[in-house]
């Protein structure tokens, strides 16, 4: 009986080991993918960071070479953003941020990327996307805005050679003229 209780004893120490080890290690593998999640978005918005975005785009632009397929960027800008939030407050600002990101995540297709790269300034990086299929996606995106917005938009194509810098000062260029060069307000 003492040899039965004994392995008995065992098992069960063993057990309740093992299931900590497991439930431990569910939990360290938790917090390392909410650090990652962290690490790669913006904290207000839930959207891709400037960093996620870049390493994306990087990618995109090689998967594009590859197949030979378009990209396509768009940067954004939203419009009085500044005015806005002067007049409403940092809290009304921080919702029209929230809710202008989500809307734009609506809008996306599934392997679309929405990234929030500055206060108010977006890019969307859009694969296997053509020039026109480019611009309807812009109008979409600045289609039911909340309270009004708008935001101006610079697309740029994938020349099929360019740097990934290349292109986003080229999609950052069409964003100054789409504003008419002036600054932001």
């Amino acid at each position: 009986v003492t040899r039965w209780l004994l392995g008995s004893f065992v098992i069960i120490v063993t057990a309740a080991v093992m299931n900590e080890i497991v439930t431990g290690r569910k939990r360290t593998e938790e917090q390392l993918l909410e650090a990652a999640h962290l690490a790669n978005h913006d904290p207000l918005t839930g959207l891709a960071n400037r960093r996620l975005f870049e390493l994306t785009l990087e990618r995109e632009i090689a998967r594009a070479e590859r197949h030979r397929t378009p990209l396509a960027v768009i940067a954004m800008d939203l419009d009085k953003f500044k005015r806005y939030n002067d007049e409403n407050g940092h809290a009304a600002g921080d919702q029209m941020l929230q809710s202008a990101s989500a809307e734009w995540r609506r809008k996306l297709r599934a392997e679309d990327l929405i990234s929030r790269v500055g206060g108010d300034e977006f890019v969307a990086l859009l694969p296997d996307c053509s020039p026109s299929e480019a611009e309807r996606a812009a109008i979409r995106l600045n289609c039911d805005l909340p309270d009004g917005c708008v935001c101006s938009q610079g697309i740029a194509s994938w020349d099929g050679q360019e740097t990934p810098d290349g292109l986003l000062a080229r999609a950052d260029k069409a964003l100054y003229r789409a504003k008419g060069g002036a600054h932001k307000q």
